[in-house]
């Protein structure tokens, strides 16, 4: 998984997004492009998480105790880097796509599909309503508020010295 590293570590990851074609499972999105791997989204995922030393199931874990939330839980990647994700179905794999940047429009094409636009024009559908994948991204984005109030401080700290 070197390779994946080096994406996760040196570009802006937006999202890990399942893709078959014989020789690729899952494809990672990020500012600069799309790169192919031959590894899982959660597989993927699995390996971000321990750059920053815990793995996926880990974080999970931790999102379901500290935060009560038991099914497909967002969680922490990084508290110091502040990245958070969170898995959303996709439309035909049995795969999660994972959305681990958080600065995303929803749009509802449906009652039951929803568009995930990036702000580099990438657009993702999920068979999942709108207000379900917002209160997702919520849920991202109150880990990264919660787990971090000591950095939030001393960065204030650090502003207002």
């Amino acid at each position: 998984m070197k390779i994946e590293e080096k994406y996760f570590k040196e570009y802006h990851s937006l999202a890990v997004v399942p893709h078959y074609d014989g020789e690729h499972a899952s494809v990672i999105h990020t500012l600069q492009g799309n790169f192919y791997s031959k590894y899982t989204t959660n597989a993927n995922l699995d390996n971000y998480c321990l750059l920053f030393g815990s793995s996926l199931e880990g974080r999970k874990q931790a999102a379901r105790q500290r935060f009560n939330d038991v099914k497909n839980p967002s969680i922490l990647i990084s508290e110091a880097l502040r990245i958070a994700g969170f898995q959303v179905p996709h439309l035909d794999r049995l795969d999660p796509m994972w959305i681990v940047d958080l600065d995303v429009t929803i749009e509802a094409l449906s009652k039951t599909e929803t568009l995930i636009i990036f702000r580099n024009g990438l657009q993702l559908m999920t068979p999942l309503a709108e207000n379900s994948v917002k209160n997702r991204r919520f849920n991202a984005i109150s880990r990264i508020h919660e787990c971090s109030p000591l950095l939030n401080r001393n960065l204030h700290d650090l502003l207002h010295y």
